[in-house]
């Protein structure tokens, strides 16, 4: 196994595996190392390499996604919103049965992640009714599975 010392200040533009004594997970462009922190090149198998490979990338499309989605809504006036939301909410609507099991999947994601915000303490005054709204959605239906049929 191949270690190396980031540097103690600034960006690593690399892809790398960071070993923790759990497990490993991948830290990808842009992140910053703290003062002496071991990283681990090749620690993991060819295979379980390109599953985290794989797994990035789909965490970077759903990252974009979101920025899509929240530029949009940022930059319009509230009449705009409306129509634009009304648009998102036909065009899932519509689409095929299991891509809509797939979109409830997501909006369930994030109405967890806003629970789980709101149980930290992780919000303030801008999103408290999301994350309280979400808290009782939560404790009301509890964990939900959706399977794609």
């Amino acid at each position: 196994m191949r270690f190396f010392s980031p540097p103690t200040r600034g960006i690593s533009e690399e892809r790398v595996v960071w070993e923790t004594t759990a497990a490993a997970r991948t830290l990808t462009s842009r992140s910053f190392f703290p003062e002496n922190e071991k990283v681990a090149l090749n620690s993991m198998s060819e295979t379980d390499q390109a599953k985290l490979e794989r797994e990035e990338k789909c965490k970077d499309k759903g990252i974009e996604a979101a920025k899509i989605l929240t530029k949009g809504l940022n930059t319009l006036s509230d009449s705009d919103r409306k129509a634009m939301i009304d648009g998102f909410v036909r065009g899932i609507t519509v689409e095929h049965r299991s891509l809509q099991q797939r979109g409830a999947e997501v909006i369930y994601a994030v109405i967890k992640q806003w629970a789980e915000d709101f149980k930290n303490g992780r919000f303030d005054g801008r999103n408290q009714c999301t994350v309280t709204w979400a808290s009782q959605c939560m404790e009301a239906t509890g964990e939900v599975q959706f399977p794609f049929i």
